[in-house]
């Protein structure tokens, strides 16, 4: 689901009164390095629907170990601010 969707899914839930205590995030990523800017401006997005935002996984598949430590180093710093 993409992120507006989710906001926007959030909301109308809430909006019926269903209660929703947070955004569950499980990051998968394969051969694309995202960048931290663009991990952080996804965070955003998610926290305007008003409720926590958990990171509940992290996986990211890469030959180049320095390619992974300087991915998980992007993502961590990212989610941490």
């Amino acid at each position: 689901m993409k992120t507006q969707a989710v906001v926007d899914e959030v909301n109308r839930m809430r909006s019926s009164g269903v209660p929703v205590d947070g955004i569950g995030v499980n990051a998968v990523f394969e051969d694309v390095i995202p960048s931290g800017p663009l991990i952080a401006d996804r965070i955003d997005r998610l926290a305007e629907a008003g409720v926590p935002i958990w990171i509940t996984g992290y996986s990211f598949s890469h030959s180049d170990p320095a390619v992974r430590a300087t991915a998980l180093q992007d993502f961590l710093l990212a989610v941490a601010r």
